[in-house]
Protein backbone atom coordinates (compact mmCIF):
# COMPACT_ATOMS: atom_id res chain seq x y z
CA UNK A 1 0.00 0.00 0.00
CA UNK A 2 1.33 3.48 -0.95
CA UNK A 3 0.44 6.40 1.11
CA UNK A 4 1.73 10.30 1.08
CA UNK A 5 1.42 10.91 4.72
CA UNK A 6 2.15 15.02 4.18
CA UNK A 7 -1.09 15.18 1.93
CA UNK A 8 -2.07 18.30 4.11
CA UNK A 9 1.13 19.74 4.71
CA UNK A 10 2.19 21.09 1.18
CA UNK A 11 0.10 23.11 0.31
CA UNK A 12 -3.43 24.06 0.29
CA UNK A 13 -6.45 22.68 -1.63
CA UNK A 14 -5.20 22.86 -5.50
CA UNK A 15 -1.49 21.59 -4.16
CA UNK A 16 -3.91 18.40 -2.50
CA UNK A 17 -5.67 18.30 -5.28
CA UNK A 18 -2.59 17.38 -7.24
CA UNK A 19 -1.28 15.23 -4.32
CA UNK A 20 -3.81 13.39 -4.05
CA UNK A 21 -4.67 12.94 -7.93
CA UNK A 22 -1.42 11.54 -8.62
CA UNK A 23 -1.07 9.26 -5.57
CA UNK A 24 -4.10 7.32 -6.57
CA UNK A 25 -3.53 7.38 -10.83
CA UNK A 26 0.41 5.92 -9.45
CA UNK A 27 -1.65 3.71 -7.63
CA UNK A 28 -3.66 2.75 -10.30
CA UNK A 29 -1.27 2.46 -12.64
CA UNK A 30 0.99 -0.03 -10.27
CA UNK A 31 -2.05 -2.02 -9.00
CA UNK A 32 -1.65 -1.13 -5.63
CA UNK A 33 -3.47 0.18 -2.44
CA UNK A 34 -3.32 3.42 -1.40
CA UNK A 35 -4.35 5.55 1.44
CA UNK A 36 -4.47 9.26 2.53
CA UNK A 37 -3.85 10.61 6.37
CA UNK A 38 -7.04 12.36 8.13
CA UNK A 39 -7.98 15.24 8.11
CA UNK A 40 -7.10 16.10 11.48
CA UNK A 41 -3.35 15.92 10.26
CA UNK A 42 -3.97 18.60 7.76
CA UNK A 43 -1.61 21.70 8.77
CA UNK A 44 0.30 19.88 11.55
CA UNK A 45 3.35 21.45 9.66
CA UNK A 46 2.10 24.47 6.95
CA UNK A 47 0.38 27.08 9.02
CA UNK A 48 -1.21 28.34 5.74
CA UNK A 49 -3.21 25.08 5.72
CA UNK A 50 -4.26 25.47 9.10
CA UNK A 51 -5.91 28.95 8.92
CA UNK A 52 -7.37 27.85 6.02
CA UNK A 53 -11.06 26.48 6.07
CA UNK A 54 -11.22 24.71 2.82
CA UNK A 55 -8.98 21.84 1.78
CA UNK A 56 -9.69 18.19 0.03
CA UNK A 57 -12.08 17.11 2.99
CA UNK A 58 -14.59 19.40 3.58
CA UNK A 59 -14.57 20.92 -0.27
CA UNK A 60 -15.07 17.42 -1.80
CA UNK A 61 -16.67 13.94 -0.52
CA UNK A 62 -13.08 12.43 0.03
CA UNK A 63 -13.44 10.60 3.30
CA UNK A 64 -16.12 8.12 1.98
CA UNK A 65 -14.06 6.96 -0.68
CA UNK A 66 -11.01 6.22 0.91
CA UNK A 67 -8.72 4.19 3.11
CA UNK A 68 -8.01 6.77 5.53
CA UNK A 69 -5.34 6.04 7.78
CA UNK A 70 -1.13 6.69 7.88
CA UNK A 71 1.08 4.09 6.57
CA UNK A 72 4.88 3.59 8.20
CA UNK A 73 6.60 3.59 4.28
CA UNK A 74 10.10 4.69 3.63
CA UNK A 75 9.52 8.50 1.94
CA UNK A 76 9.92 8.60 -2.09
CA UNK A 77 10.06 12.32 -2.74
CA UNK A 78 9.84 13.68 -6.21
CA UNK A 79 12.92 14.22 -8.24
CA UNK A 80 12.20 16.94 -10.42
CA UNK A 81 9.19 19.68 -11.18
CA UNK A 82 6.94 17.69 -13.65
CA UNK A 83 6.26 14.15 -14.80
CA UNK A 84 8.41 11.80 -12.93
CA UNK A 85 8.01 8.68 -15.07
CA UNK A 86 10.61 6.02 -13.80
CA UNK A 87 8.55 7.00 -10.50
CA UNK A 88 5.56 6.33 -11.95
CA UNK A 89 6.13 3.38 -13.50
CA UNK A 90 8.55 1.52 -10.95
CA UNK A 91 7.26 3.56 -7.64
CA UNK A 92 7.67 0.64 -4.88
CA UNK A 93 4.60 -0.80 -3.35
CA UNK A 94 5.27 0.12 0.50
CA UNK A 95 6.33 3.75 -0.76
CA UNK A 96 5.24 6.84 1.27
CA UNK A 97 5.20 9.72 -1.89
CA UNK A 98 6.14 13.52 -1.26
CA UNK A 99 6.34 16.21 -3.00
CA UNK A 100 4.20 18.38 -5.46
CA UNK A 101 3.09 16.40 -8.38
CA UNK A 102 1.95 18.90 -10.57
CA UNK A 103 1.49 17.06 -13.86
CA UNK A 104 -2.10 15.25 -15.41
CA UNK A 105 0.33 12.91 -16.58
CA UNK A 106 0.02 10.86 -13.47
CA UNK A 107 -3.62 10.91 -13.36
CA UNK A 108 -4.88 10.99 -17.07
CA UNK A 109 -5.50 7.00 -17.34
CA UNK A 110 -8.24 7.54 -14.62
CA UNK A 111 -9.43 10.75 -15.37
CA UNK A 112 -13.10 10.14 -14.95
CA UNK A 113 -12.59 8.81 -11.59
CA UNK A 114 -10.89 11.80 -10.38
CA UNK A 115 -13.81 14.05 -11.53
CA UNK A 116 -16.09 12.15 -9.35
CA UNK A 117 -13.86 12.37 -6.31
CA UNK A 118 -13.85 16.00 -6.89
CA UNK A 119 -17.26 16.87 -7.95
CA UNK A 120 -18.74 19.95 -5.20
CA UNK A 121 -21.43 19.30 -3.22
CA UNK A 122 -24.59 20.25 -4.12
CA UNK A 123 -25.17 22.95 -2.55
CA UNK A 124 -22.24 24.56 -4.15
CA UNK A 125 -22.99 23.02 -7.70
CA UNK A 126 -26.51 24.64 -7.88
CA UNK A 127 -25.55 28.22 -6.54
CA UNK A 128 -22.96 28.03 -9.28
CA UNK A 129 -25.37 27.03 -11.69
CA UNK A 130 -27.42 29.33 -10.63
CA UNK A 131 -24.83 32.42 -11.14
CA UNK A 132 -23.36 30.85 -14.18
CA UNK A 133 -27.17 30.94 -16.08
CA UNK A 134 -27.08 34.11 -15.06
CA UNK A 135 -24.07 35.52 -16.63
CA UNK A 136 -23.55 33.82 -20.25
CA UNK A 137 -26.40 35.54 -21.48
CA UNK A 138 -26.18 32.25 -24.52
CA UNK A 139 -22.66 33.40 -24.92
CA UNK A 140 -19.30 31.29 -24.15
CA UNK A 141 -17.53 32.40 -21.19
CA UNK A 142 -14.14 33.31 -20.82
CA UNK A 143 -12.55 32.76 -16.96
CA UNK A 144 -9.73 34.80 -16.21
CA UNK A 145 -7.53 34.39 -13.20
CA UNK A 146 -5.48 37.04 -11.35
CA UNK A 147 -3.30 35.71 -8.43
CA UNK A 148 -1.56 38.78 -6.57
CA UNK A 149 -1.74 38.72 -2.72
CA UNK A 150 0.52 36.24 -1.28
CA UNK A 151 2.47 36.66 -4.79
CA UNK A 152 3.71 39.79 -4.16
CA UNK A 153 5.67 39.16 -1.46
CA UNK A 154 7.26 35.53 -3.20
CA UNK A 155 9.74 36.28 -5.56
CA UNK A 156 9.55 32.12 -6.71
CA UNK A 157 5.61 32.99 -8.07
CA UNK A 158 5.87 36.41 -9.39
CA UNK A 159 2.56 37.96 -10.40
CA UNK A 160 1.92 38.28 -14.11
CA UNK A 161 2.06 41.58 -15.82
CA UNK A 162 -1.15 43.14 -17.25
CA UNK A 163 0.27 42.87 -20.47
CA UNK A 164 -0.41 38.98 -19.99
CA UNK A 165 -4.02 39.55 -19.45
CA UNK A 166 -3.87 42.08 -22.42
CA UNK A 167 -2.05 39.76 -24.76
CA UNK A 168 -4.33 36.78 -23.80
CA UNK A 169 -7.76 38.07 -24.04
CA UNK A 170 -6.41 39.10 -27.76
CA UNK A 171 -6.43 35.30 -28.34
CA UNK A 172 -10.49 35.23 -28.07
CA UNK A 173 -13.26 35.80 -29.89
CA UNK A 174 -14.61 39.68 -28.64
CA UNK A 175 -17.97 38.56 -28.31
CA UNK A 176 -16.90 35.74 -25.30
CA UNK A 177 -18.21 37.42 -21.65
CA UNK A 178 -15.53 37.96 -19.83
CA UNK A 179 -15.08 36.68 -16.22
CA UNK A 180 -12.51 37.82 -13.79
CA UNK A 181 -11.49 35.32 -10.50
CA UNK A 182 -9.32 37.17 -7.96
CA UNK A 183 -7.68 37.21 -4.84
CA UNK A 184 -7.49 41.39 -5.08
CA UNK A 185 -10.76 42.36 -6.43
CA UNK A 186 -10.30 45.77 -5.29
CA UNK A 187 -6.52 45.85 -8.11
CA UNK A 188 -8.88 44.44 -10.86
CA UNK A 189 -11.47 47.29 -10.27
CA UNK A 190 -9.20 50.05 -10.89
CA UNK A 191 -7.51 48.70 -14.05
CA UNK A 192 -8.67 50.28 -17.48
CA UNK A 193 -7.97 46.51 -19.14
CA UNK A 194 -11.28 45.55 -16.66
CA UNK A 195 -12.93 48.65 -17.06
CA UNK A 196 -16.02 47.75 -19.81
CA UNK A 197 -19.32 47.32 -17.94
CA UNK A 198 -19.59 44.62 -19.82
CA UNK A 199 -16.56 42.80 -18.07
CA UNK A 200 -17.78 40.46 -14.66
CA UNK A 201 -15.62 40.50 -11.70
CA UNK A 202 -16.45 37.21 -8.85
CA UNK A 203 -16.87 39.10 -5.90
CA UNK A 204 -17.61 37.45 -2.30
CA UNK A 205 -17.40 34.01 -2.98
CA UNK A 206 -15.35 31.57 -0.79
CA UNK A 207 -13.03 29.35 -2.53
CA UNK A 208 -15.21 26.20 -3.53
CA UNK A 209 -17.65 28.37 -4.97
CA UNK A 210 -14.84 30.42 -7.13
CA UNK A 211 -13.55 26.86 -8.17
CA UNK A 212 -16.79 25.52 -8.92
CA UNK A 213 -17.76 28.54 -10.96
CA UNK A 214 -15.00 28.45 -13.14
CA UNK A 215 -14.92 24.96 -13.84
CA UNK A 216 -18.57 25.64 -15.37
CA UNK A 217 -16.65 28.05 -17.97
CA UNK A 218 -15.46 27.32 -22.09
CA UNK A 219 -12.33 29.13 -21.90
CA UNK A 220 -9.55 29.86 -19.46
CA UNK A 221 -6.92 32.52 -19.01
CA UNK A 222 -5.00 31.34 -15.87
CA UNK A 223 -2.40 32.42 -13.51
CA UNK A 224 0.53 30.45 -12.61
CA UNK A 225 -1.06 28.74 -10.19
CA UNK A 226 -2.32 25.27 -9.21
CA UNK A 227 -6.02 27.02 -8.48
CA UNK A 228 -7.12 28.46 -11.66
CA UNK A 229 -5.23 25.24 -13.13
CA UNK A 230 -7.49 22.87 -11.41
CA UNK A 231 -10.76 25.35 -12.41
CA UNK A 232 -9.35 24.69 -16.27
CA UNK A 233 -8.98 21.00 -16.23
CA UNK A 234 -11.92 20.24 -14.19
CA UNK A 235 -13.95 22.61 -16.96
CA UNK A 236 -12.45 19.90 -19.79
CA UNK A 237 -11.60 23.97 -21.45
CA UNK A 238 -12.09 24.44 -24.75
CA UNK A 239 -8.52 26.42 -25.00
CA UNK A 240 -6.17 27.31 -21.99
CA UNK A 241 -3.69 30.65 -21.97
CA UNK A 242 -1.11 30.24 -19.34
CA UNK A 243 2.21 32.15 -18.60
CA UNK A 244 5.10 30.68 -19.80
CA UNK A 245 6.98 32.61 -16.38
CA UNK A 246 5.42 30.32 -14.11
CA UNK A 247 8.34 30.42 -11.68
CA UNK A 248 10.89 33.24 -10.59
CA UNK A 249 13.85 33.61 -8.30
CA UNK A 250 15.47 30.68 -6.93
CA UNK A 251 12.83 28.32 -8.64
CA UNK A 252 12.84 29.73 -12.47
CA UNK A 253 14.90 27.11 -13.93
CA UNK A 254 12.00 24.72 -13.39
CA UNK A 255 10.14 22.98 -16.19
CA UNK A 256 6.61 23.48 -16.73
CA UNK A 257 5.91 22.00 -19.93
CA UNK A 258 4.05 18.67 -17.90
CA UNK A 259 1.70 20.93 -16.53
CA UNK A 260 -0.17 21.41 -20.14
CA UNK A 261 -2.89 19.45 -21.15
CA UNK A 262 -5.71 19.74 -23.46
CA UNK A 263 -5.68 22.84 -26.38
CA UNK A 264 -2.88 24.79 -24.27
CA UNK A 265 -1.22 27.56 -25.26
CA UNK A 266 1.84 29.20 -22.94
CA UNK A 267 2.23 32.88 -23.64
Amino acid sequence: MISFNNLGNLGRLANQMFQYASLKGIARNRGFDFCIPPEKSFGQYDELVRQDKFNLYNVFDIDSKNNIQMQQNPVLQERMHGFDEELYRSCPENADLYGYYQSPKYFEHIKDEIKLDFTFSREVRDSCNEMYESIHGGKKVLALHIRRTDYTMNPNHPVQPLSYYENAIKMFDKNVQLLIFSDDTAWCQEQELFSDDKILLSEGNDVDMDLCLMSLCDYHIIANSSFSWWGAWLADSEKIIAPINWFGGSCIGKSVQDMSFGNWTWL
